[in-house]
């Protein structure tokens, strides 16, 4: 079996038992800042990942937040006003035009309900390049372009306490017996927690972590809304 790593390619910070979830959980929370931001949100996503596998609750509000992938922060609004406050009254030059940095975040922001949001963190970063702004992220307040789509300061759980309002008992019978959802699972869980889960949804649902339950809800949402073709 191939060692797992939080930063695969680079071979770095092993996830291959509890105890190295545990420690690179921890890690990750104290030294995060260390990281560029795509290494930050591929080593959580990673942590989260190797935790479901080994029934570890990760309660570290970092790696929770930047494992995220699925929906808006409630706090976007909020990060595009403090990148407007960081530019002032800058001009940014596209396509051989002077553009207000300003004017190109408001659009940013009006494109959302047309712009899933890992394009939105791309157009984030393009602007933050473009802006300058790179060095200002995690000083007073202003994120990365991952957590400032992603992440919640203030409640690192709110997607899967909003998605899970919506998810009943009927919507877990019903996820599981449509096509490729089990291999989803297992894909994500590996094979005796899909087993477990193909026998008894709601016990198995109830006996994960919050984590688990927002990565859970998150493939539920997929095959609900048709984004999986059987």
């Amino acid at each position: 079996m191939a060692n797992i790593y939080g930063l695969q390619d680079k071979k770095r910070y092993p996830l291959n038992s509890s105890e190295q979830v545990k420690v690179a959980s921890s890690y990750f929370e104290k030294n995060y800042v260390k990281l560029n931001p795509s290494d930050r949100a591929e080593f959580a996503h990673a942590i989260v990942k190797q935790a479901s596998a080994f029934n570890v609750d990760i309660t570290d509000p970092n790696v929770v937040n930047y494992s995220k992938h699925g929906q808006y922060s409630p706090g976007f609004e909020h990060q595009i006003h403090i990148r407007k406050i960081a530019c002032g009254q800058q001009k940014l030059t596209i396509d051989d035009k002077k553009v207000s940095a300003e004017k190109v975040l408001e659009k940013l922001a009006s494109s959302k309900e047309a712009t899933s949001p890992i394009e939105m963190v791309q157009g984030l970063s393009e602007f933050d390049k473009l802006a300058g702004l790179e060095l200002h992220y995690d000083i007073d307040g202003f994120r990365d372009p991952y957590f400032s789509v992603f992440g919640s300061a203030d409640n690192p759980y709110f997607d899967t306490e909003k998605i899970a309002s919506d998810l009943d008992i009927n919507s877990l019978k019903k996820f599981i017996k449509k096509p490729g959802a089990k291999d989803e699972l297992m894909t994500i869980f590996g094979e005796n927690f899909a087993d477990g889960f193909v026998a008894d949804p709601i016990k198995s649902y109830n006996g994960i972590g919050n984590v688990e339950k927002q990565i859970v809800n998150d493939v539920v949402r997929k095959f609900k809304s048709g984004a999986v073709n059987a």
